[in-house]
């Protein structure tokens, strides 16, 4: 999904816990994919599970990189 540019720039962020940033790029990636199938399903039988999914797999992300920024944070202050 990624320019070379912009996956090596991603790649070159500093570790936070949790998350690597040599797999970042296929993380976000990921994450990127089953938002889109998820849009396309809505409406479908699987709509409610497959979103509660995607949700709960955004959930883990989003919370992996706020609780790695303040971690940062904290070792810089």
């Amino acid at each position: 999904m990624f320019d070379p540019v912009t996956a090596d720039f991603v790649r070159s962020a500093a570790p936070l816990p949790g998350l690597n940033p040599a797999s970042l790029v296929d993380e976000l990636t990921a994450a990127y994919v089953d938002i889109a199938a998820a849009r396309l399903s809505v409406g479908s039988d699987a709509d409610q599970a497959n979103l509660a999914n995607v949700a709960d797999r955004m959930s883990r992300l989003a919370r992996l990189i706020h609780d790695g920024v303040f971690a940062r944070l904290a070792d810089v202050a």
